[in-house]
């Protein structure tokens, strides 16, 4: 059942509300359902379906209703390349090829992880020359296969954290950028325009960042993906949360900024299990709508998926890697979802932004919107209040469903529920009190 979060207002302020956003809604929907992205920050959901065609249609339905303009898949060299008949994909290949183009038929840009071993070279993550060359001719395969839908392609999927190996033994740095370097040269040599994404790295693991940096990685590819995923940090309940994620991207893109190197976050997620590892619905919803504002403030992040739209299960309510889901396994909405839909509705493109503040005592967001604006976001803890001085004479209201703010001087009191206000440019000024 979807959230109602706004208040009822007055019959006249109704009418021009609801024109106001199906004009916005319609334009929104315009740029999100084509591949020409008016706004180049790629957001979208990993696991769109799964080895259905009907899964394909709903999760690309669901994925524009929540905003998403991209989503994240995967097409094994294993199940694309066989013995003794080539390339010529297995049922689980070819369906993951048509189900891959049916989302992007939808005007969701793919995002296609290149992964993983094939048993005809040895099987797990390719490190002899044989096995590099053979996954080079994989890579140039799927561009060909790819092209006319323009993706972007992810080199491997957390190599770092052994996957791909049926031992999970954790692959080197060194060795992934000897592997990655022929597939990015094949699938530029398809188009060069193609973006090609490297690193893929499970957690922040800065060490190995560092190496594949000193390595030549960022010479040939165009962004730098990463999982900065926060949840098994629970020893200390500040490490898990949206804003010590987003504070570890600011470190890396001080790190890459020299290099002018984009950042994409091709994973990441709160899940809602019962286990030590799990978030209530509710916190998992708040830390997931911050964690896209808050992306949002940087420009050199180019993307976020979130892993993942659907639950697989939630018959084992212990099992976290089941139950990422923005929707539970029979599609019903978490507030996860409820909040990006909302912000989706309600709210015309969110470009880019600042931060004010401290984050979680007192954070103040201010993002562009597209068509003029500002979205003013505000959030925090304990006693902190947000004193705002609006020279607007009409009440504005909190997209989700806070206190109104009025003409003249507001003392807003913070909570860890975000508020979001639309505002003119110039009517508002706004500071925290700690």
């Amino acid at each position: 059942m979807r959230l109602h979060f706004r208040r009822p207002l007055k019959a006249l302020q109704c009418l021009f509300d609801s024109a106001r956003k199906l004009m916005m809604g319609a334009l929104v929907s315009l740029m999100a359902t084509s591949n020409g992205i008016a706004d180049d920050f790629l957001f979208g959901f990993n696991r769109v379906f799964v080895l259905n065609t009907f899964a394909a249609e709903k999760g690309a339905q669901l994925s524009i209703q929540a905003g998403a303009n991209s989503f994240r898949s995967e097409v094994w060299w294993t199940d694309v390349e066989l013995k003794d008949v080539g390339y010529k994909p297995n049922w689980r290949g070819a369906n993951m090829m048509a189900e891959t183009k049916v989302a992007a038929s939808k005007g969701l840009k793919p995002v296609i992880i290149l992964a993983y071993g094939n048993s005809l070279y040895g099987g797990g993550q390719p490190q002899t020359d044989e096995a590099i060359n053979g996954f080079a001719e994989y890579c140039r395969y799927m561009a060909n296969e790819f092209a006319s839908y323009k993706p972007v392609f992810e080199i491997w999927n957390e190599w770092n954290g052994g996957l791909g190996n049926a031992d999970r033994a954790k692959g080197t740095a060194t060795s992934y950028v000897k592997m990655a370097k022929p597939c990015a040269a094949a699938v530029k040599a398809v188009n060069p325009e193609t973006i090609v994404l490297g690193g893929s790295t499970s957690g922040y693991d800065s060490p190995w960042t560092d190496e594949a940096i000193d390595q030549g990685l960022l010479a040939f590819v165009d962004g730098f993906a990463v999982h900065p995923y926060t949840f098994y940090r629970i020893h200390n309940p500040d490490l898990r949360t949206a804003e010590h994620s987003y504070d570890y991207l600011l470190r890396l893109n001080e790190k890459l900024k020299p290099t002018g190197t984009s950042i994409y976050v091709t994973e990441m997620g709160w899940p809602t299990s019962e286990d030590h590892h799990g978030f209530s619905y509710e916190d998992s919803g708040l830390h997931s709508l911050k964690y896209f504002l808050l992306l949002k403030t940087l420009d050199s992040i180019k993307g976020l998926h979130f892993f993942e739209l659907v639950d697989k299960s939630t018959a084992n309510k212990q099992d976290r890697e089941q139950q990422f889901g923005f929707w539970n396994d029979e599609y019903k909405e978490k507030p996860a979802a409820n909040y990006l839909i909302l912000l989706h509705q309600e709210v015309p493109q969110v470009l880019s932004g600042t931060v004010d503040g401290l984050l979680t005592k007192c954070t103040i967001l201010r993002h562009d919107l597209q068509g003029g604006g500002k979205l003013l976001t505000l959030w925090g803890e304990g006693s902190a209040t947000v004193d705002i001085n609006r020279s607007g004479d009409s009440p504005v209201d909190d997209v989700f469903g806070g206190e109104q703010l009025k003409s003249g001087v507001n003392s807003i009191s913070l909570t860890d529920k975000p508020r979001s206000y639309i505002l003119a440019e110039d009517e508002f000024t706004a500071g925290c009190n700690l």
